[in-house]
């Protein structure tokens, strides 16, 4: 039997992780694409609390040399998020927001990452789509409220 665990809202059952099961297993990577002014970030992987903050610190630096004002974290191939993923994500969200007309979105996120999303509240401060093409129709509903301003 697997432990069962009360997050405060739900009662769920923890179940071992499919090791080998698909592409998600294999070490963190957060890969960059450009679509216009949009740079996309794609992460895959999973998140190794401790082992990938360097290299996660350096992927917020590399953003940081973009220069992107509009970013979209594409979470459809993270299984989950720990602490460390969740720094990762603040930080590409408050460097993000620093820029002028900065605007950050998380796209795709799977349920277990949706679900630490909502408990650690992270999900009344991240806007978050549910596919890309909303995430880039919020950023252009942002960019023209900006623009108002």
């Amino acid at each position: 039997m697997f432990p069962t665990v009360f997050s405060g809202e739900s009662l769920f059952v923890m179940e071992p992780p499919i090791i080998g099961a698909n592409q998600m297993d294999g070490p963190m990577q957060v890969n960059f694409e450009f679509k216009g002014d949009i740079c996309i970030l794609r992460l895959r992987g999973k998140i190794h609390t401790g082992a990938d903050a360097e290299y996660l610190c350096s992927k917020v630096d590399e953003l940081r040399a973009t220069g992107s004002s509009k970013v979209i974290a594409d979470l459809s191939e993270l299984p989950f998020l720990d602490s460390t993923g969740i720094g990762f994500l603040i930080g590409m969200y408050t460097s993000t927001l620093n820029r002028e007309g900065g605007c950050f979105i998380v796209s795709n996120p799977g349920p277990r990452v949706r679900h630490v999303l909502k408990i650690t509240r992270l999900a009344e401060i991240l806007p978050i789509a549910a596919d890309e093409a909303g995430a880039i129709q919020m950023l252009n509903v942002a960019q023209k409220a900006n623009a108002n301003v």
